[in-house]
């Protein structure tokens, strides 16, 4: 379905309809036409809002960020970024948010 779905353009006035006719299907058949790569697309889309709240926040609390700070960042993985954000709640340095500990 997905194949078919890139495949062709759809009418904008037909695409209500052609998404109403899947959920229909989805529901009778009780699973999800979700692909390996959209549930990829999926993290990914989570772990770069979770990045964009973050820095958000860092410079709202401790105003310009360094250079140091993005790059770390960016080089996080999602269970770092949602430690940090965590630490950030307490935290009155930068280097108390980023810093490693044991």
């Amino acid at each position: 379905m997905r194949l078919i779905d890139w495949m062709l353009t759809l009418p904008s006035a037909l695409a209500p309809d052609f998404e109403q006719a899947t959920r229909a299907i989805e529901q009778e058949y009780t699973m999800s036409f979700v692909m390996s790569f959209e549930r990829n697309a999926e993290a990914r889309g989570k772990a770069e809002g979770m990045l964009s709240i973050l820095q958000y926040q860092l410079s709202r609390k401790f105003g310009a960020l360094p250079d140091w700070v993005d790059t770390r960042l960016k080089q996080a993985d999602t269970d770092t970024l949602v430690l940090w954000s965590d630490r950030i709640l307490f935290a009155d340095t930068l280097e108390e948010v980023f810093e490693v500990r044991n």
